[in-house]
């Protein structure tokens, strides 16, 4: 059995716009390793890479620190997206 890949036309030309919701625990891990796919992108040819905007209206939370990655030494109570 074969398996073909196949990408629409439009992403191949245009920045590939991403909305990341939440930059808590799962958002940060997910976050930390966007460059490198954007990185990818580029180094396959693409001409725009990522363009990615980030929306989150928590504040670093002592029980969640463990998780959230980006916020390390952030005192908790700070604004997630101040600290971004």
């Amino acid at each position: 059995m074969q398996i073909e890949h196949s990408i629409h036309q439009q992403l191949l030309r245009q920045r590939i716009r991403m909305l990341i919701v939440g930059a808590g625990g799962t958002g940060s891990a997910f976050l930390l390793n966007l460059p490198y796919l954007h990185q990818a992108l580029t180094a396959w040819g693409h001409p725009n890479g990522l363009s990615v905007t980030v929306m989150d209206g928590d504040a670093v939370s002592e029980t969640n620190c463990v998780l959230e990655q980006l916020h390390e030494g952030v005192p908790p109570g700070k604004r997630i997206l101040r600290q971004l």
